[in-house]
Protein backbone atom coordinates (compact mmCIF):
# COMPACT_ATOMS: atom_id res chain seq x y z
CA UNK A 1 0.00 0.00 0.00
CA UNK A 2 2.97 2.40 0.91
CA UNK A 3 4.42 2.05 -2.59
CA UNK A 4 0.96 2.96 -4.32
CA UNK A 5 0.67 6.26 -2.08
CA UNK A 6 4.23 7.22 -2.64
CA UNK A 7 4.25 6.18 -7.26
CA UNK A 8 0.50 8.19 -6.99
CA UNK A 9 2.28 11.11 -5.21
CA UNK A 10 5.07 11.47 -7.29
CA UNK A 11 2.52 11.75 -10.20
CA UNK A 12 -0.26 13.60 -8.52
CA UNK A 13 2.28 16.60 -6.84
CA UNK A 14 3.59 17.86 -10.02
CA UNK A 15 0.82 18.49 -11.04
CA UNK A 16 -1.27 20.07 -8.42
CA UNK A 17 2.34 22.51 -8.12
CA UNK A 18 1.97 23.43 -11.59
CA UNK A 19 -1.81 23.98 -11.82
CA UNK A 20 -0.55 26.07 -8.93
CA UNK A 21 1.71 28.43 -10.81
CA UNK A 22 -0.64 28.01 -14.13
CA UNK A 23 2.22 26.69 -16.03
CA UNK A 24 0.98 26.27 -19.67
CA UNK A 25 1.32 22.70 -20.60
CA UNK A 26 1.18 21.39 -17.26
CA UNK A 27 0.19 18.33 -17.73
CA UNK A 28 3.26 17.19 -20.34
CA UNK A 29 5.84 19.21 -18.02
CA UNK A 30 4.31 16.62 -14.79
CA UNK A 31 5.01 13.28 -16.69
CA UNK A 32 8.70 14.45 -17.48
CA UNK A 33 9.25 15.68 -13.62
CA UNK A 34 7.30 12.45 -12.69
CA UNK A 35 9.09 10.30 -15.01
CA UNK A 36 12.54 11.34 -14.38
CA UNK A 37 11.62 10.72 -10.39
CA UNK A 38 11.00 6.93 -11.50
CA UNK A 39 13.35 6.30 -13.87
CA UNK A 40 16.78 7.54 -11.95
CA UNK A 41 15.57 6.41 -8.67
CA UNK A 42 13.97 3.14 -10.19
CA UNK A 43 11.42 3.08 -7.23
CA UNK A 44 9.54 1.08 -9.83
CA UNK A 45 10.90 -1.07 -12.30
CA UNK A 46 11.98 0.95 -15.46
CA UNK A 47 10.07 -1.12 -17.79
CA UNK A 48 6.70 -0.23 -15.97
CA UNK A 49 7.37 2.82 -15.66
CA UNK A 50 7.87 3.35 -19.52
CA UNK A 51 4.68 1.56 -19.52
CA UNK A 52 3.30 4.04 -17.18
CA UNK A 53 3.52 6.74 -19.73
CA UNK A 54 1.52 6.69 -22.48
CA UNK A 55 -1.24 5.96 -20.19
CA UNK A 56 -0.94 8.53 -17.73
CA UNK A 57 -0.73 10.80 -21.62
CA UNK A 58 -4.14 9.33 -22.33
CA UNK A 59 -5.22 9.99 -18.80
CA UNK A 60 -4.27 13.94 -18.74
CA UNK A 61 -5.59 14.18 -21.85
CA UNK A 62 -2.50 15.16 -24.01
CA UNK A 63 -3.58 12.49 -26.38
CA UNK A 64 -4.89 9.48 -27.19
CA UNK A 65 -4.29 6.16 -26.20
CA UNK A 66 -4.11 4.80 -29.21
CA UNK A 67 -1.26 7.65 -30.54
CA UNK A 68 0.44 7.15 -27.66
CA UNK A 69 1.24 3.82 -27.86
CA UNK A 70 2.52 4.32 -31.55
CA UNK A 71 5.82 4.46 -30.43
CA UNK A 72 5.37 0.76 -29.00
CA UNK A 73 5.56 -0.67 -32.70
CA UNK A 74 8.29 1.84 -33.83
CA UNK A 75 10.55 -0.15 -36.59
CA UNK A 76 13.36 0.83 -34.84
CA UNK A 77 11.96 -1.23 -31.95
CA UNK A 78 12.10 -4.22 -34.36
CA UNK A 79 16.15 -4.23 -35.00
CA UNK A 80 16.27 -4.23 -31.30
CA UNK A 81 14.70 -7.52 -31.19
CA UNK A 82 16.55 -8.71 -33.85
CA UNK A 83 19.78 -8.20 -32.29
CA UNK A 84 18.14 -10.00 -29.11
CA UNK A 85 18.15 -12.93 -31.16
CA UNK A 86 21.34 -12.91 -32.69
CA UNK A 87 22.46 -12.24 -29.23
CA UNK A 88 20.60 -15.18 -27.65
CA UNK A 89 21.84 -17.55 -30.62
CA UNK A 90 25.58 -16.59 -29.86
CA UNK A 91 24.78 -17.59 -26.10
CA UNK A 92 23.02 -20.75 -26.94
CA UNK A 93 25.63 -22.04 -29.99
CA UNK A 94 28.69 -21.24 -27.41
CA UNK A 95 29.97 -19.41 -30.85
CA UNK A 96 30.26 -16.29 -28.26
CA UNK A 97 32.78 -18.38 -25.86
CA UNK A 98 34.66 -20.12 -28.88
CA UNK A 99 35.31 -16.52 -30.37
CA UNK A 100 36.69 -15.79 -26.76
CA UNK A 101 39.31 -18.88 -26.27
CA UNK A 102 40.55 -18.86 -30.08
CA UNK A 103 42.30 -15.48 -29.08
CA UNK A 104 43.02 -16.37 -25.56
CA UNK A 105 44.33 -19.27 -25.95
CA UNK A 106 47.18 -17.71 -28.23
CA UNK A 107 50.43 -17.44 -26.81
CA UNK A 108 50.62 -13.58 -28.58
CA UNK A 109 47.22 -12.20 -26.89
CA UNK A 110 47.44 -13.78 -23.26
CA UNK A 111 51.13 -14.42 -22.81
CA UNK A 112 52.00 -11.86 -19.53
CA UNK A 113 49.22 -9.82 -17.95
CA UNK A 114 49.77 -7.02 -19.59
CA UNK A 115 48.62 -8.86 -23.18
CA UNK A 116 45.66 -10.51 -21.22
CA UNK A 117 44.79 -6.98 -19.97
CA UNK A 118 44.73 -5.41 -23.95
CA UNK A 119 42.73 -9.06 -25.77
CA UNK A 120 39.65 -9.13 -22.56
CA UNK A 121 39.70 -5.36 -23.46
CA UNK A 122 39.77 -5.78 -27.27
CA UNK A 123 37.36 -8.92 -26.98
CA UNK A 124 34.59 -7.26 -24.94
CA UNK A 125 34.84 -4.42 -26.83
CA UNK A 126 34.56 -6.16 -30.47
CA UNK A 127 31.54 -8.46 -29.01
CA UNK A 128 29.79 -5.40 -27.86
CA UNK A 129 29.67 -3.98 -31.57
CA UNK A 130 27.29 -6.71 -32.11
CA UNK A 131 25.60 -8.17 -28.78
CA UNK A 132 24.45 -6.91 -26.35
CA UNK A 133 26.97 -5.55 -23.77
CA UNK A 134 25.70 -7.21 -20.39
CA UNK A 135 26.10 -10.43 -22.96
CA UNK A 136 29.98 -9.61 -23.86
CA UNK A 137 30.59 -9.53 -20.03
CA UNK A 138 28.51 -12.31 -19.14
CA UNK A 139 31.05 -14.03 -21.47
CA UNK A 140 34.41 -12.74 -20.44
CA UNK A 141 34.05 -12.39 -16.66
CA UNK A 142 33.56 -16.39 -15.94
CA UNK A 143 36.56 -16.88 -17.69
CA UNK A 144 38.58 -14.37 -15.49
CA UNK A 145 36.92 -15.60 -12.23
CA UNK A 146 38.17 -19.00 -13.08
CA UNK A 147 41.65 -18.12 -14.12
CA UNK A 148 41.82 -16.04 -10.32
CA UNK A 149 41.01 -19.73 -8.91
CA UNK A 150 43.68 -21.28 -10.46
CA UNK A 151 47.03 -21.84 -8.52
CA UNK A 152 48.66 -22.05 -11.89
CA UNK A 153 48.29 -18.66 -12.54
CA UNK A 154 49.17 -15.88 -10.51
CA UNK A 155 46.61 -13.14 -10.73
CA UNK A 156 47.07 -10.27 -8.02
CA UNK A 157 44.42 -8.53 -6.65
CA UNK A 158 44.77 -5.25 -9.17
CA UNK A 159 45.56 -7.41 -12.02
CA UNK A 160 42.40 -9.17 -11.40
CA UNK A 161 40.58 -5.88 -10.47
CA UNK A 162 42.45 -4.41 -14.04
CA UNK A 163 40.49 -7.37 -15.87
CA UNK A 164 36.73 -6.55 -14.14
CA UNK A 165 36.68 -2.99 -15.29
CA UNK A 166 38.46 -3.16 -18.74
CA UNK A 167 35.99 -5.97 -19.49
CA UNK A 168 32.70 -3.77 -18.47
CA UNK A 169 34.27 -0.39 -19.71
CA UNK A 170 35.36 -1.45 -23.14
CA UNK A 171 31.87 -3.60 -23.41
CA UNK A 172 30.58 0.37 -23.16
CA UNK A 173 33.14 1.58 -25.25
CA UNK A 174 32.00 -0.90 -27.67
CA UNK A 175 28.93 -0.30 -28.08
CA UNK A 176 29.65 3.22 -29.53
CA UNK A 177 30.87 1.61 -32.69
CA UNK A 178 27.96 0.72 -34.67
CA UNK A 179 24.00 1.95 -34.53
CA UNK A 180 23.03 -1.29 -32.79
CA UNK A 181 25.64 -1.47 -30.37
CA UNK A 182 24.12 0.41 -27.77
CA UNK A 183 20.25 1.45 -27.43
CA UNK A 184 20.67 4.97 -27.23
CA UNK A 185 22.72 5.15 -30.91
CA UNK A 186 19.07 3.63 -31.81
CA UNK A 187 17.34 6.57 -30.02
CA UNK A 188 19.61 8.93 -31.88
CA UNK A 189 19.11 7.42 -35.28
CA UNK A 190 15.31 7.98 -34.69
CA UNK A 191 15.86 11.40 -34.01
CA UNK A 192 17.57 12.73 -36.47
CA UNK A 193 15.89 10.73 -39.23
CA UNK A 194 12.92 12.92 -37.86
CA UNK A 195 14.76 15.82 -38.84
CA UNK A 196 15.84 14.57 -42.09
CA UNK A 197 19.04 13.41 -41.40
CA UNK A 198 19.65 9.73 -42.01
CA UNK A 199 22.99 8.45 -40.70
CA UNK A 200 23.82 4.91 -42.79
CA UNK A 201 25.58 2.16 -41.01
CA UNK A 202 29.03 2.76 -42.58
CA UNK A 203 28.91 6.16 -41.68
CA UNK A 204 28.12 5.35 -38.06
CA UNK A 205 31.38 3.37 -37.67
CA UNK A 206 33.32 6.06 -39.46
CA UNK A 207 32.11 8.87 -37.23
CA UNK A 208 32.51 6.31 -33.75
CA UNK A 209 35.23 4.37 -34.41
CA UNK A 210 37.56 7.46 -33.87
CA UNK A 211 36.09 8.13 -30.48
CA UNK A 212 35.89 4.94 -29.51
CA UNK A 213 39.47 3.74 -30.42
CA UNK A 214 40.86 6.37 -28.34
CA UNK A 215 38.89 5.84 -25.19
CA UNK A 216 40.23 1.80 -25.13
CA UNK A 217 43.57 2.86 -25.74
CA UNK A 218 43.03 5.60 -22.37
CA UNK A 219 41.18 3.04 -20.62
CA UNK A 220 44.64 0.90 -20.62
CA UNK A 221 46.50 3.88 -19.63
CA UNK A 222 44.01 4.61 -16.89
CA UNK A 223 44.05 1.38 -15.55
CA UNK A 224 47.88 0.85 -15.29
CA UNK A 225 47.99 4.25 -13.68
CA UNK A 226 45.92 3.17 -11.11
CA UNK A 227 46.37 -0.12 -10.71
CA UNK A 228 49.89 -0.81 -10.55
CA UNK A 229 51.43 -4.49 -10.27
CA UNK A 230 53.84 -6.43 -11.56
CA UNK A 231 54.06 -7.92 -14.90
CA UNK A 232 52.88 -11.36 -14.49
CA UNK A 233 53.78 -14.47 -16.77
CA UNK A 234 50.49 -15.98 -18.10
CA UNK A 235 49.90 -19.83 -18.77
CA UNK A 236 48.53 -20.07 -22.13
CA UNK A 237 47.27 -23.71 -21.60
CA UNK A 238 44.63 -23.32 -19.15
CA UNK A 239 42.99 -21.49 -22.34
CA UNK A 240 43.79 -24.27 -24.70
CA UNK A 241 42.17 -27.01 -22.84
CA UNK A 242 38.89 -24.93 -22.10
CA UNK A 243 39.29 -24.37 -26.50
CA UNK A 244 39.78 -28.37 -26.62
CA UNK A 245 36.90 -29.18 -24.92
CA UNK A 246 34.35 -27.50 -27.32
CA UNK A 247 35.46 -29.85 -29.72
CA UNK A 248 34.76 -28.84 -33.89
CA UNK A 249 32.39 -26.23 -34.46
CA UNK A 250 28.94 -27.32 -34.04
CA UNK A 251 26.29 -27.19 -36.41
CA UNK A 252 24.95 -24.20 -33.71
CA UNK A 253 27.33 -21.99 -34.36
CA UNK A 254 27.34 -22.40 -38.03
CA UNK A 255 23.87 -21.33 -38.49
CA UNK A 256 24.85 -18.37 -35.73
CA UNK A 257 27.43 -17.39 -38.04
CA UNK A 258 25.40 -17.57 -41.08
CA UNK A 259 22.91 -15.12 -39.86
CA UNK A 260 25.61 -13.11 -37.85
CA UNK A 261 27.18 -12.74 -41.14
CA UNK A 262 23.81 -11.75 -43.33
CA UNK A 263 22.71 -9.23 -40.59
CA UNK A 264 26.02 -7.14 -41.14
CA UNK A 265 26.14 -7.97 -45.23
CA UNK A 266 22.63 -6.59 -44.93
CA UNK A 267 23.11 -3.72 -42.67
CA UNK A 268 26.40 -2.53 -44.70
CA UNK A 269 25.09 -2.94 -47.57
CA UNK A 270 21.23 -2.40 -48.19
CA UNK A 271 20.70 -1.69 -51.35
CA UNK A 272 22.50 -5.18 -52.38
CA UNK A 273 18.66 -6.68 -52.88
CA UNK A 274 17.20 -4.05 -54.42
CA UNK A 275 20.18 -3.90 -57.16
CA UNK A 276 20.03 -7.89 -57.68
CA UNK A 277 16.22 -6.80 -58.31
CA UNK A 278 14.98 -8.87 -55.44
CA UNK A 279 12.79 -5.91 -53.46
CA UNK A 280 11.92 -2.83 -55.00
CA UNK A 281 13.41 -0.88 -51.94
CA UNK A 282 16.49 -0.25 -49.82
CA UNK A 283 16.26 -2.17 -46.69
CA UNK A 284 15.67 -0.82 -43.37
CA UNK A 285 18.27 -1.95 -40.56
CA UNK A 286 15.22 -3.15 -38.80
CA UNK A 287 14.58 -5.17 -41.84
CA UNK A 288 17.94 -6.23 -42.82
CA UNK A 289 17.95 -7.16 -38.71
CA UNK A 290 14.82 -9.37 -39.32
CA UNK A 291 15.97 -10.66 -42.29
CA UNK A 292 19.49 -11.80 -41.47
CA UNK A 293 18.13 -13.40 -38.45
CA UNK A 294 15.54 -15.78 -40.33
CA UNK A 295 18.40 -19.24 -40.12
CA UNK A 296 17.96 -18.78 -36.42
CA UNK A 297 14.14 -20.10 -36.50
CA UNK A 298 14.11 -22.02 -39.99
CA UNK A 299 17.07 -24.29 -40.16
CA UNK A 300 16.49 -27.77 -38.54
CA UNK A 301 19.50 -29.18 -35.99
CA UNK A 302 20.23 -32.69 -37.14
CA UNK A 303 20.27 -33.84 -33.14
CA UNK A 304 16.98 -32.73 -32.35
CA UNK A 305 15.35 -31.71 -35.78
CA UNK A 306 14.07 -28.48 -34.32
CA UNK A 307 15.89 -24.64 -34.90
CA UNK A 308 18.16 -23.55 -33.20
CA UNK A 309 16.28 -21.13 -31.34
CA UNK A 310 12.63 -21.78 -30.95
CA UNK A 311 9.98 -19.12 -29.72
CA UNK A 312 9.22 -21.02 -26.06
CA UNK A 313 13.13 -20.02 -25.38
CA UNK A 314 13.84 -17.25 -26.78
CA UNK A 315 10.99 -15.35 -24.71
CA UNK A 316 12.71 -16.31 -21.86
CA UNK A 317 15.79 -14.81 -22.70
CA UNK A 318 14.53 -11.66 -24.46
CA UNK A 319 15.07 -8.83 -22.53
CA UNK A 320 11.29 -7.50 -22.85
CA UNK A 321 11.97 -4.69 -19.78
CA UNK A 322 14.76 -2.92 -22.50
CA UNK A 323 12.03 -3.15 -25.24
CA UNK A 324 9.33 -1.50 -23.38
CA UNK A 325 11.87 1.34 -21.93
CA UNK A 326 13.35 1.64 -25.33
CA UNK A 327 9.43 2.11 -26.35
CA UNK A 328 8.28 4.49 -23.55
CA UNK A 329 11.48 6.88 -24.35
CA UNK A 330 10.10 7.32 -27.65
CA UNK A 331 6.92 7.94 -26.52
CA UNK A 332 8.34 10.64 -24.14
CA UNK A 333 9.62 12.23 -26.98
CA UNK A 334 6.29 12.14 -28.95
CA UNK A 335 5.08 13.65 -25.86
CA UNK A 336 7.66 16.48 -25.81
CA UNK A 337 7.35 17.13 -29.67
CA UNK A 338 4.01 17.49 -30.03
CA UNK A 339 3.32 19.21 -27.02
CA UNK A 340 6.22 21.89 -27.75
CA UNK A 341 7.79 21.61 -24.99
CA UNK A 342 11.23 19.89 -25.93
CA UNK A 343 10.93 23.13 -27.74
CA UNK A 344 10.48 25.33 -25.04
CA UNK A 345 13.05 23.29 -22.48
CA UNK A 346 15.47 23.56 -25.37
CA UNK A 347 15.18 27.70 -25.55
CA UNK A 348 15.86 27.87 -21.77
CA UNK A 349 18.74 25.29 -21.46
CA UNK A 350 20.75 26.06 -24.90
CA UNK A 351 19.42 30.07 -25.10
CA UNK A 352 23.75 31.02 -25.68
CA UNK A 353 23.82 29.76 -29.21
CA UNK A 354 27.04 31.37 -30.37
CA UNK A 355 29.78 29.00 -29.25
CA UNK A 356 28.98 25.38 -30.93
CA UNK A 357 31.61 23.40 -29.25
CA UNK A 358 30.24 24.66 -26.01
CA UNK A 359 26.76 23.52 -26.20
CA UNK A 360 28.36 20.20 -27.59
CA UNK A 361 30.16 20.19 -24.10
CA UNK A 362 27.22 20.96 -22.06
CA UNK A 363 25.25 18.35 -23.86
CA UNK A 364 28.12 15.44 -23.32
CA UNK A 365 28.02 16.64 -19.72
CA UNK A 366 24.50 16.24 -19.14
CA UNK A 367 24.47 12.72 -21.02
CA UNK A 368 27.01 11.59 -18.92
CA UNK A 369 25.53 13.17 -15.45
CA UNK A 370 22.30 11.16 -16.50
CA UNK A 371 23.73 7.94 -17.27
CA UNK A 372 25.46 8.35 -13.92
CA UNK A 373 22.31 8.06 -11.93
CA UNK A 374 20.37 5.59 -14.08
CA UNK A 375 20.05 3.98 -17.38
CA UNK A 376 21.75 4.81 -20.67
CA UNK A 377 18.64 4.10 -22.37
CA UNK A 378 16.22 6.69 -20.22
CA UNK A 379 19.13 9.18 -20.37
CA UNK A 380 19.25 9.42 -23.85
CA UNK A 381 15.49 9.75 -23.69
CA UNK A 382 15.62 12.77 -21.67
CA UNK A 383 17.94 14.44 -23.98
CA UNK A 384 17.48 13.93 -27.29
CA UNK A 385 13.87 15.49 -27.76
CA UNK A 386 15.28 18.36 -26.30
CA UNK A 387 17.93 18.68 -29.25
CA UNK A 388 15.92 17.70 -31.62
CA UNK A 389 13.66 20.57 -30.98
CA UNK A 390 16.47 22.93 -31.79
CA UNK A 391 16.51 22.21 -35.08
CA UNK A 392 14.03 24.86 -35.86
CA UNK A 393 16.54 27.28 -34.99
CA UNK A 394 18.37 28.13 -38.03
CA UNK A 395 21.46 28.85 -36.28
CA UNK A 396 21.55 25.22 -34.82
CA UNK A 397 20.57 23.13 -37.90
CA UNK A 398 23.81 22.75 -39.16
CA UNK A 399 25.12 21.80 -35.46
CA UNK A 400 21.92 19.73 -35.08
CA UNK A 401 23.92 16.05 -35.67
CA UNK A 402 26.86 17.34 -33.87
CA UNK A 403 24.62 18.07 -30.75
CA UNK A 404 22.62 14.64 -31.24
CA UNK A 405 25.68 12.39 -31.16
CA UNK A 406 27.32 13.93 -28.03
CA UNK A 407 24.22 13.47 -26.33
CA UNK A 408 24.14 9.86 -27.53
CA UNK A 409 28.22 9.12 -26.52
CA UNK A 410 27.84 10.96 -23.38
CA UNK A 411 25.02 8.64 -21.98
CA UNK A 412 26.99 5.36 -22.88
CA UNK A 413 29.53 6.90 -20.26
CA UNK A 414 28.76 6.26 -17.18
CA UNK A 415 31.49 4.60 -15.18
CA UNK A 416 31.58 5.91 -11.93
CA UNK A 417 28.82 3.39 -10.19
CA UNK A 418 28.02 -0.06 -10.38
CA UNK A 419 23.81 0.97 -10.73
CA UNK A 420 25.65 3.26 -13.82
CA UNK A 421 25.43 0.41 -16.80
CA UNK A 422 24.76 -3.24 -16.55
CA UNK A 423 28.37 -4.20 -17.54
CA UNK A 424 29.32 -2.42 -13.81
CA UNK A 425 27.01 -4.25 -12.00
CA UNK A 426 28.32 -7.44 -13.21
CA UNK A 427 31.76 -6.71 -12.43
CA UNK A 428 31.12 -5.29 -9.32
CA UNK A 429 28.52 -8.41 -8.33
CA UNK A 430 31.98 -10.46 -8.39
CA UNK A 431 32.78 -9.18 -5.00
CA UNK A 432 36.45 -8.35 -5.96
CA UNK A 433 35.66 -4.88 -6.82
CA UNK A 434 34.76 -2.03 -4.08
CA UNK A 435 32.88 1.09 -4.97
CA UNK A 436 36.01 3.01 -4.79
CA UNK A 437 37.76 0.95 -7.25
CA UNK A 438 34.95 2.26 -10.24
CA UNK A 439 34.72 5.61 -8.56
CA UNK A 440 38.43 6.41 -8.99
CA UNK A 441 38.86 4.80 -12.31
CA UNK A 442 35.21 6.33 -13.53
CA UNK A 443 35.93 9.78 -12.55
CA UNK A 444 38.89 10.27 -14.89
CA UNK A 445 36.79 8.32 -17.34
CA UNK A 446 34.26 10.46 -17.40
CA UNK A 447 36.10 13.72 -17.47
CA UNK A 448 38.45 12.14 -20.43
CA UNK A 449 34.85 10.59 -22.33
CA UNK A 450 33.71 14.72 -22.05
CA UNK A 451 36.72 15.82 -23.77
CA UNK A 452 37.52 13.40 -26.21
CA UNK A 453 34.06 12.90 -27.48
CA UNK A 454 32.98 16.80 -27.78
CA UNK A 455 36.84 17.31 -29.06
CA UNK A 456 36.53 14.71 -31.86
CA UNK A 457 32.94 15.14 -33.37
CA UNK A 458 33.66 19.22 -33.19
CA UNK A 459 36.46 18.71 -35.77
CA UNK A 460 34.40 16.28 -37.59
CA UNK A 461 32.06 19.05 -38.16
CA UNK A 462 34.84 21.27 -39.07
CA UNK A 463 35.61 19.62 -41.76
CA UNK A 464 32.30 18.76 -42.48
CA UNK A 465 32.17 15.02 -42.17
CA UNK A 466 28.76 15.47 -39.83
Amino acid sequence: MKKFIVTLLIYALPQIILSLFKVENKETYGIIISTIILWMSEYLALAYTSLLIPLVAAFLGIMSFKEALQSFAHPILFLFIACFFLSIAFNRSGLDRRISLIILKTSFFSKNSTRLLVSVSLLSWLLSMWISNTAACAILIPILLGLSKDDSINLGENLLKKLLISCAYAASIGGLCTPVGSPPNLLALDTLSKLGHEISFVKWIAISLPISLLMLVALLLILNVIFKEEKTQIDCAVFKDQFKELGKISQRELITLLSFGLCVLFWIFPTMLLKLGVIDHKLTLAQAGLLGTIPLFVFSLKQTGSPLLEWQQVQKSLDWGIIFLFAGGLTLGHIMDSTGVAATIASYIFNDQSNVLLLGIIVTFFGIILSELGSNTASAALILPLLGALSSNSAMGDSIVFLTLCATFGASFGFMLPVSTPPNALAFSTGKLKIRDLVTAGIFFDILGLIVISGVLYGLLKVQLI
